[in-house]
C-alpha cells in the first residue's frame, strides 16, 4: 500500500499560510491585474445574472400653461439582460513518479528557488490562472462590447453581443494616424464625449503606445518650442480642461492556450486600435462572483482549499497513484453601458 505521508504538506494549504505564501509571490511576481479597480467583484447567489441596463435619459420639457397639469415623466427602463456563467477552471496533475522526485532533497531545492513548481504552488499557479482569465474576459467585454466564452480543448465557442452599440462603442470615420487627421484634437473631441456618456468627469484614458505616439506627434509644442512627450502631453490634456484625467499605456499581455494542447499565444489585454476611457471613479462595471460547488463538498476529507481566495480541491486518480489539483472560480465581470465609452482609432501596433 503506497505511503502519502508527504502529502501532509498540502495541510499547508489553509487560508492563513496561503495568504504569507501569497503576500510573498505577490511581491517578486505581481500579477499586474487591472480588473479589481475596473470591476470590483460583487458576490452573488446564483450563476444566473439577470439585470435591467441603465438608460442614459435627461428628460426636458417641463413648461406648462397656467393651470394646466404639468409634464409626466414615465418610467424608463433599459432592455433586460440575462447571463449564465460558465466554471473557469485549470487543473494539474502530478503522477507517481513525479511525486517521488518532488519528495526528494534536490528537487525540493529546487522548489524552493521557484524554478520548479511542487504540491505548495500549484495551487496558487492555477489560482492566478483563473484571475488572469477574468482579468483577459473582462478587457475583451470592456473594449469590444462582446462576451466570449471558448473552450479550448474542443475549439468550441460562443460570443455573446452586449448591445450598447456605437454609443459607447464609435469607430474613427479616418484612421487617428491618417495625414489629414489630428489625432491629439481627436483625444480631446474623445474625452468630451466620453464626459458626456458618463455624466461626469473622465479619470482615465487607457491605451496602447502606438496609439499614444500618433497623438504626441499631433500635440502642439509645449512652452519655449519643447517638443511633446507623453509626460508633457498629460498635462496638456489637463490644462485643455480634463484636470482629472491620468493617461495610461497598456501593453500587457497574456498567454492563451491554441487548443487542448500546450502550445499558446501571446495576445494583448488592450486589442490593437482601441483607446478606452475610464470614468473619475474607475468603475467600468463589475465582476459578479458566486461560490463553487463541488461533489467534495458533501464528502469527508476536506479536499476543499483556498488559494488567494479561489477555491482549490485536491483529488487522487489512477488508484492514488495520481494527485490531481484543480483551481476553480464562477465568476463573470460585465461593463455598464453608460460607463462604457471606448473608440476604435483604426491604428494597428
Amino acid at each position: 500500500m503506497p505511503s502519502y505521508s508527504w502529502i501532509t504538506q498540502v495541510e499547508e494549504l489553509s487560508p492563513a499560510n496561503l495568504t504569507v505564501f501569497q503576500a510573498a509571490r505577490i511581491a517578486d511576481n505581481p500579477l499586474d491585474l487591472r480588473y479589481p479597480a475596473l470591476f470590483p467583484r460583487v458576490p452573488t447567489a446564483s450563476v444566473r445574472l439577470s439585470s435591467i441596463r441603465l438608460v442614459d435619459f435627461r428628460p426636458v420639457g417641463g413648461r406648462r400653461e397656467w393651470n394646466a397639469q404639468g409634464r409626466e415623466v414615465p418610467e424608463n427602463l433599459g432592455p433586460k439582460q440575462e447571463f449564465s456563467m460558465v466554471p473557469i477552471e485549470f487543473t494539474h496533475k502530478l503522477d507517481e513518479y513525479t511525486m517521488q522526485l518532488l519528495n526528494e532533497a534536490g528537487v525540493q531545492a529546487l522548489a524552493r528557488e521557484g524554478l520548479i513548481n511542487d504540491v505548495q504552488r500549484w495551487p496558487n499557479v492555477l489560482a492566478d490562472a483563473c484571475e488572469r482569465q477574468i482579468e483577459r474576459d473582462a478587457f475583451e467585454a470592456w473594449m469590444t462590447g462582446v462576451i466570449t466564452v471558448k473552450d479550448t480543448k474542443t475549439s468550441a465557442s460562443v460570443s455573446v453581443d452586449l448591445g450598447y452599440g456605437t454609443a459607447s462603442y464609435p469607430v474613427a470615420g479616418t484612421d487617428w494616424d491618417d495625414p489629414g487627421e489630428d489625432a491629439y484634437v481627436n483625444l480631446l473631441a474623445g474625452l468630451q464625449a466620453a464626459t458626456t456618456r458618463f455624466g461626469g468627469a473622465v479619470g482615465g484614458v487607457r491605451t496602447h503606445r502606438t496609439v499614444w505616439n500618433a497623438i504626441i506627434a499631433d500635440a502642439p509644442d509645449g512652452a519655449l518650442g519643447l517638443a511633446p512627450t507623453f509626460a508633457s502631453l498629460q498635462q496638456r490634456v489637463r490644462d485643455e480642461g480634463f484636470p482629472n484625467v491620468t493617461l495610461i499605456i497598456d501593453e500587457r499581455t497574456y498567454d492563451e492556450f491554441d487548443d487542448g494542447g500546450s502550445s499558446t499565444t501571446a495576445k494583448y489585454y488592450v486589442l490593437d486600435g482601441l483607446i478606452g476611457y475610464q470614468p473619475l471613479d474607475g468603475r467600468v462595471g463589475n465582476t459578479h462572483v458566486a461560490p463553487v460547488v463541488k461533489a467534495y463538498d458533501f464528502l469527508s476529507g476536506g479536499n476543499r482549499k483556498l488559494a488567494n481566495g479561489i477555491a482549490v480541491f485536491l483529488s487522487e486518480e489512477n488508484g492514488g497513484n495520481t494527485l490531481k489539483i484543480a483551481a476553480q472560480e464562477n465568476a463573470l465581470s460585465i461593463p455598464e453601458d453608460v460607463r462604457t465609452y471606448v473608440e476604435d482609432t483604426g491604428i494597428s501596433r
